[in-house]
C-alpha cells in the first residue's frame, strides 16, 4: 500500500513542549535515542522503528516518544514526537538511576565537583555532567575544601577565591608556611614544615562539619571572627603548628637575613635557596653598586655561622690525599674546627677562612698546610657565596660568585653611584672656605631596604676643592687629606708662595731630579709635601670647622720647619742619604757596573728604581713610605757593589734572590695593573706592594736592615689578604 506523506507540516503548536512534556509523564517506557542505524534504543534493551507514516520518520530525531509501540513485521513506534533529555529526567525524577565518578577539586568554583551520569531502564539521559560534591557526599567534599582551598591554597583569583586569599587568616598562614620553606632552605633540608594531614587537622578541627565549599565557609567566617570571644585570629596558626615536631633550632644568629661587615656599616639582604642542581643554589647577597667595593671576599667565604662546619669539611675533602689523611674522621674535625674558628673569628672576620683554616690544623698537628692547598674552587656551588648587583634603580647590573670580577667590572659604576644619593649635601663644586659643617666620618644610606655606607671627603678639584660621597674609607680619607691642603694653600697663597719660593737647596734638588721631571714639577711636589707635613705631622685630617682653623693657624707657624724636614728627606739636606741624592748615586753605580754585572741583574735593578721613581713620587706615595726610599735606593747600590766584587758565589746568591723576589713581584704587578684597569683599591695589595720592597732589601743588602720582618710565608699570608 502506498503512503501518502504530507508535502509540508502544519505550524508547530504554541503550546508543543509543554503538551509533550505532559504526555511523557504517562509514556516513559516508550522513549528512544537514535542509534547508528534508522533503529531506536528503547527502554530495557528494546529495539523499535519509526513507523513510516510517522511525520518524524527520516528526520533523524535524536530523541523521540511513541504514542505506542506495535509489533508486525517489526517493532514500530507510533504517533511519535520529539522530546528532550532533560524532559525525561524531569519527568522520571523518581525512576533515573545517578552514578557519580571523579571526584575533584576545582579552583575557580573554590568547590569540590564530580562528574554525574544519569539514565533511565538502560538509556543515558546525561552521559557525563559537573555536579558540585557537597549535596551528594558532604564528607567528602569537605576533606577536598579543607585540603586544597585552606592547606594548599589552591583557589582562583576571582569571586569566592579572591575573598579568601585576602583574608587575614590565608596571607599570615600562608606567610608562615613561607617562612619555614625559609628556613628548610637555610638548613638545606625538605622536612621541617609540617605535612599535609598535621595542617589539615589543625582546620578540621576549627571549621564545622557542614562547610564543604568556599562560599558557605566565607559566611561562617565571617559570622564567627565577629561572634566569638578572640575569633578574628581563630583560624590563625602559629608557627608551631607547621614545624615538624623535632625540627632543630634555627636562630637568626646562626642563619641571618642579612649580612653585615666587620666595620658594621654594610646591612644587605641574604636570600637561601634549596635547589639542588640549580644555578643560584645556596645563598645569594644582594648588592647595591655604589657599596661594591666595600666587600672584601676574604669576609664572605665564611658563609653564615650556621654552615660554617658543611664548608669547613669540604675544605678538609678538598685537601691532597696525603694531607687529607691526618684529618679523619673528617666530620669530627671539621667541628671542633668550625667550633673554634667561630670563637676566634665571630662571623664577620677579615682573615680568609682558607688562611685561618690552615693555621688550625697545622697548630692542631703540625701539618704543614697551605691557604691554597684547600681547593676552593671544587667545592659544590652552595658552599660558595653569590653576589647579585644593583643600581640605584633596582636594576640587575651582574651576578657572580666571583666577587672580584664582579668588582673589577663594574668598578667605575660603583665610583660614580653615590652622587645622587646625597645630592645636596655632599655633592657641590666650587667650595673655597670651610663654610659646610662638620663632616661626619661616614654616613648610612639606606637603598631599597639595604643599608650602606658611604663616606664624606673634601676633594681637591683643580685650584679650589669640592665636596664628594666615596664609596671607600680608604680612598675618602686621602681625598679628603688631599682636599683640605688644597683649602690651606687656597688660603695662605702667600705664605705657602714665599715657602715654596725659599725651599732649601733647590737648585741642587732640581739638578738630581732633572732624569725624572722638570723643575716646576719638583717645586709643586715639595710644596705638596711641605704642606701636608706643617697641617699633619702631629694632628690628624680635620673634619670640623674648628679643628681645621686650629690645624691650619698651627699649620702657617710650621711652614719653615716642614719646608727643613722635607729637603732633608727627598734632597739629603742638613743630613746625608736624602732620596735624590742616593738616586744620583745609584745612576752613578749603574754607569759603573754596566761592563762588569750580569745584563739581567742590572735590568732587574733598573726596573726597581724606575718602578719606585714612576711619575710624580714624591706626591703619590704616602710620607710614612716614602721616608724608607733612601734605603731602598742605598740597597740596589750596595747590590751592585756587591755584583761589580767578581765573586761566583755572590752572583749565584743574587741570581737564587732575584728568584725569590720576581714570584712575589711579577704577582703583584700583574694585579695592580688589573686593579688600575678596574679603578680598584686595595690597601692589602698595597701594603703587599711594601711588603715586596723590604724583602728586596732583606734578600740583597741586609745589613741595611728592614722596619718590618718578612719572609716568603709572610708574603704569602699577606697576598691572601689583596683583593683577587
Amino acid at each position: 500500500m502506498e503512503i501518502d506523506r504530507p508535502t509540508s507540516h502544519a505550524p508547530r503548536h504554541p503550546k508543543y513542549d509543554a503538551i509533550h512534556r505532559a504526555l511523557l509523564t504517562g509514556l516513559l517506557s516508550n522513549v528512544g535515542t537514535k542509534s547508528d542505524t534508522h533503529e531506536y534504543f528503547g527502554a530495557r534493551g528494546v529495539r523499535f522503528s519509526i513507523f513510516p507514516g510517522s511525520g518524524l520518520f527520516g528526520a533523524k530525531q535524536k530523541w523521540v516518544m511513541a504514542g505506542e509501540l506495535v509489533e508486525t513485521t517489526k517493532l514500530y513506534g507510533r504517533t511519535c514526537a520529539g522530546v528532550q533529555p532533560a524532559w525525561i529526567e524531569r519527568a522520571a525524577g523518581h525512576l533515573v538511576e545517578r552514578s557519580y565518578s571523579e571526584p575533584r577539586w576545582d579552583a575557580r568554583t573554590v568547590s569540590a565537583i564530580v562528574t554525574e551520569k544519569v539514565t533511565l531502564y538502560g538509556l543515558v539521559l546525561v552521559a557525563a555532567r559537573v555536579v558540585p560534591l557537597g549535596p551528594i557526599n558532604a564528607r567528602a567534599a569537605r576533606e577536598l575544601f579543607i585540603h586544597h582551598a585552606l592547606v594548599l591554597g589552591d583557589v582562583g583569583e576571582g569571586g569566592v577565591g579572591a575573598g579568601l586569599l585576602a583574608a587575614g587568616f590565608f596571607r599570615h598562614n600562608a606567610g608562615l608556611v613561607e617562612e619555614v620553606r625559609l628556613l628548610e632552605a637555610k638548613i638545606r633540608q625538605r622536612n621541617l614544615l609540617a605535612d599535609v594531614a598535621t595542617r589539615f587537622a589543625f582546620y578540621d578541627a576549627k571549621v564545622p562539619l557542614g562547610i564543604t565549599n568556599g562560599a558557605q565557609f566565607e559566611a561562617w567566617r565571617r559570622r564567627a571572627e565577629q561572634a566569638e570571644p578572640g575569633g578574628a585570629r581563630l583560624l590563625f596558626m602559629n608557627k608551631a603548628d607547621l614545624l615538624r615536631a623535632d625540627a632543630p633550632e634555627i636562630t637568626p644568629e646562626n642563619y641571618p637575613d642579612r649580612l653585615g661587615d666587620s666595620s658594621g656599616g654594610l646591612e644587605l639582604p641574604l636570600v637561601y635557596r634549596y635547589e639542588p642542581g640549580e644555578v643560584w643554589d645556596g645563598l645569594t647577597l644582594t648588592v647595591p653598586v655604589a657599596a661594591l667595593g666595600q666587600l672584601r671576599p676574604q669576609r664572605y667565604e665564611w658563609l653564615v655561622p650556621g654552615m660554617l662546619e658543611e664548608k669547613v669539611g669540604a675544605l678538609i675533602k678538598a685537601l691532597p690525599g696525603q694531607m687529607r689523611r691526618n684529618f679523619v674522621p673528617v666530620p669530627e674535625w671539621s667541628r671542633s674546627a668550625a667550633a673554634a674558628l667561630s670563637e676566634k673569628h665571630g662571623d664577620a672576620s677579615d682573615e680568609s677562612l682558607r688562611e685561618a683554616l690552615a693555621g688550625y690544623l697545622e697548630k692542631q698537628t703540625g701539618a704543614g698546610i697551605r691557604p691554597e692547598d684547600f681547593a676552593e674552587e671544587g667545592l659544590p656551588e652552595f658552599l660558595r657565596m653569590a653576589f647579585r648587583v644593583v643600581d640605584d634603580s633596582g636594576k640587575v647590573l651582574g651576578v657572580s660568585r666571583d666577587l672580584a670580577v664582579l668588582q673589577k667590572k663594574l668598578a667605575r659604576e660603583a665610583a660614580g653611584s653615590l652622587a645622587t644619593i646625597y645630592s645636596r649635601e655632599f655633592n657641590r663644586d666650587h667650595v673655597t672656605a670651610w663654610d659646610f659643617g662638620d663632616l661626619p666620618e661616614h654616613v648610612t644610606v639606606l637603598r631599597f631596604k639595604m643599608k650602606i655606607v658611604a663616606y664624606p671627603a673634601l676633594v681637591e678639584a683643580g685650584e679650589t676643592c669640592a665636596l664628594r660621597l666615596l664609596p671607600a674609607r680608604e680612598a675618602a680619607e686621602e681625598a679628603h687629606r688631599a682636599g683640605v691642603r688644597r683649602l690651606f694653600r687656597m688660603g695662605h697663597r702667600r705664605e705657602v708662595k714665599e715657602m715654596a719660593r725659599r725651599l732649601p737647596e733647590f737648585g741642587r734638588m732640581a739638578l738630581q731630579y732633572y732624569t725624572l721631571g722638570r723643575s716646576a714639577e719638583l717645586r709643586e711636589d715639595l710644596t705638596t709635601l711641605v704642606v701636608d707635613q706643617a697641617l699633619f705631622a702631629d694632628a690628624p685630617v680635620p673634619r670640623g670647622k674648628a679643628a681645621y682653623e686650629a690645624v691650619a693657624a698651627k699649620g702657617a707657624a710650621r711652614l719653615t720647619e716642614a719646608a727643613e724636614l722635607v729637603a732633608g728627606i727627598v734632597g739629603g739636606v742638613g743630613g746625608v742619604g736624602g732620596i735624590l741624592q742616593e738616586y744620583h748615586a745609584l745612576t752613578l753605580a749603574m754607569e759603573d757596573a754596566r761592563e762588569k754585572v750580569v745584563g739581567v741583574a742590572l735590568s732587574d735593578v733598573r726596573e726597581q728604581m724606575l718602578y719606585l721613581l714612576r711619575g710624580r713620587f714624591l706626591v703619590g706615595t704616602r710620607w710614612e713610605r716614602l721616608v724608607h726610599f733612601p734605603r731602598y735606593l742605598k740597597g740596589m747600590r750596595v747590590r751592585l757593589e756587591k755584583l761589580m766584587a767578581g765573586r761566583v758565589a755572590e752572583y749565584e746568591r743574587d741570581l737564587a734572590g732575584m728568584e725569590a723576589v720576581s714570584l712575589w713581584w711579577n704577582k703583584y704587578v700583574e694585579r695592580a695593573a688589573a686593579h688600575e684597569a678596574a679603578g680598584m683599591r686595595d690597601g692589602e695589595l698595597e701594603l703587599f706592594r711594601w711588603m715586596v720592597e723590604e724583602f728586596r732589601v732583606a734578600t740583597f743588602a741586609q745589613e741595611l736592615g728592614t722596619v718590618v720582618q718578612v719572609s716568603s710565608r709572610r708574603l704569602e699570608k699577606q697576598w691572601e689578604k689583596s683583593k683577587a
